[in-house]
């Protein structure tokens, strides 16, 4: 979706300031605005500062860009990103390498919601902008963020989410990875948990078996000894009738030949 440029005054322009991506390649250009970024983000952050010089340094960045050429706003879907600090230095990275290879200059910024556009979306502002659009879709779709470059740049209309729920608020994307990180550890913490209670479960029920088994070895070695018992007590039986059968043919002997 491209839009004209946006002015000084808009909201969404340099929102996510400190994770925007300056895409110029003038390095001494590109080292001023960042450290005019980084000191609006550190007074953007200081409650008795009532003045960040937002405006200023807006209005310098399209000054700058439109010495460059024609100046305007694409908003490309990302409706599937994965917000992670990892997976967010990987698109970024991608995509400064490849939009510079083609002199693409301007300020990309990832948007999880804002007023305009209620999902998440990657805004360029820049020169080349239809190029830019076609890269970025191309790049989302590839890290699977989109379905197919047509959805990434659909003009489909979506209702404002700020008209759907005037009490919403936008989502700022390092809350969102702090946040999505948290979640994180608090599932691997619970999963810990559970298998700290399986393998608790587990030791209780090997002591168990352990124990049956040792009752049941008991009980064989028991039954052993009592069957080895009786084996002597019949050995012993037929030895004491044969001697008594001895003694017997002895006596007869005897009295048959008086």
């Amino acid at each position: 979706m491209i839009q004209n440029a946006r002015s000084a005054e808009s909201k969404s322009f340099l929102r996510e300031i400190e994770d925007a991506l300056v895409l110029i390649k003038d390095e001494k250009a590109k080292q001023y605005f960042l450290t005019q970024m980084q000191e609006v983000f550190v007074k953007r952050n200081d409650p008795n500062t009532l003045f960040t010089g937002e405006r200023n340094l807006k209005a310098e960045f399209l000054a700058y860009l439109k010495q460059k050429g024609y100046v305007r706003t694409a908003n490309i879907w990302a409706r599937n990103i994965i917000v992670t600090q990892e997976a967010i230095d990987e698109l970024l990275s991608l995509l400064q390498q490849r939009l510079l290879e083609r002199d693409i200059e301007g300020v990309l910024e990832i948007h999880l919601q804002d007023r305009e556009i209620n999902s998440p979306h990657v805004q360029f502002v820049g020169i080349k902008c239809e190029e830019a659009e076609s890269i970025i879709a191309h790049t989302l779709v590839e890290l699977k963020y989109e379905t197919s470059v047509e959805s990434a740049l659909s003009k489909k209309h979506f209702l404002k989410v700020f008209l759907v729920n005037p009490k919403a608020r936008v989502q700022d994307l390092n809350t969102m990875i702090d946040y999505n990180q948290k979640q994180k550890e608090k599932r691997e913490f619970e999963a810990d948990e559970e298998i700290e209670e399986l393998l608790m479960e587990f030791e209780n029920s090997f002591k168990e078996t352990a124990t049956s088994l040792n009752k049941f070895t008991t009980s064989v070695k028991n039954i052993t000894q009592k069957i080895e018992s009786f084996k002597e007590n019949i050995t012993q039986y037929k030895f004491n009738l044969q001697s008594k059968n001895r003694n017997l043919t002895r006596i007869r002997k005897r009295i048959g030949r008086r």
